[in-house]
């Protein structure tokens, strides 16, 4: 099908048969659907910025990663549930997906089927309790899974400040960069500057914390402490009844995953 996508800023179409063979190329070519999306699809990218391709697949497929294309596979079932339940990464695609392959219109079926949460505290809890729980890393934790630790944090602070712009401004903006211009908020623009970083120490969690907290309401960020558990691992199982988003994240961080392959995740507000 035509791939075309209206541009938020004058209204023209973005084309780039490139970008477009490129994704077609990394997805599976039984895929049920394929659309390009982040910061390529919507015209915005840094020079170091992945090509993000998201496939719909019959049966779970692995999430994998060869060199800048980054392959995401959801079934149109998990893909759907999210939209219901008005996952922001579902709206991300509604509004700034560049579709590829859809030929039985599957995936717009699941776009159509997002509606917007009556409450964005499950949200936030769990995206305070990620960056809390976080700093709970020991030494060796630290040293050994460092990458996909900063790699939760920022997915954590991403998802804050993509949800405060919504809630303050009454629509999304998904360019980080310019969300966190309009916010306005130091604490924030430094916390979002450590995205480029390959590891995590203690003091880059702590800002990257100190991110969230700004952009989370008291008491949320009050129910979202966590006592008790001197490592990642002690948390995690601490959380994992009340909290089992961010305990499949940190489960995932544990195992040593440096890609985090969120559609394996327990279903969650995100």
């Amino acid at each position: 099908m035509a791939s075309e996508r209206k541009d938020h800023h004058d209204g023209q179409a973005v084309h780039d048969e490139r970008l477009e063979e490129e994704a077609l190329c990394a997805a599976d070519r039984d895929a049920v659907a394929v659309m390009l999306y982040g910061s390529r699809a919507r015209g915005t990218p840094h020079p170091k910025s992945d090509l993000d391709v998201l496939q719909l697949t019959r049966s779970r497929v692995v999430a994998r990663a060869v060199g800048r294309v980054n392959v995401t596979s959801y079934t149109p079932a998990h893909l759907l549930r999210m939209a219901e339940r008005g996952s922001l990464f579902v709206l991300h695609l509604r509004e700034e997906g560049l579709t590829l392959r859809d030929e039985h219109g599957t995936l717009q079926h699941v776009l159509d089927a997002w509606r917007l949460p009556a409450d964005w505290r499950p949200l936030q809890l769990e995206i305070a309790t990620i960056v809390n729980a976080l700093l709970h890393a020991d030494h060796d934790e630290l040293k050994k899974l460092g990458r996909g630790i900063l790699r939760v944090g920022m997915y954590a602070l991403r998802t804050a400040v993509y949800l405060e712009h919504l809630i303050l401004f009454g629509h999304s903006q998904f360019d980080i960069d310019l969300a966190v211009s309009t916010l306005g908020r130091d604490n924030v623009k430094n916390a979002v500057a450590l995205r480029y970083r390959t590891t995590a120490s203690r003091e880059d969690l702590a800002i990257m914390r100190d991110g969230v907290r700004a952009l989370t309401p008291d008491s949320v960020w009050i129910s979202s402490q966590i006592s008790g558990g001197p490592s990642l691992e002690a948390v995690a199982v601490n959380i994992a009844t009340d909290r089992p988003y961010a305990a499949s994240l940190l489960a995932r961080v544990i195992t040593g995953d440096t890609v985090i392959e969120y559609a394996s995740l327990s279903d969650g507000p995100l």
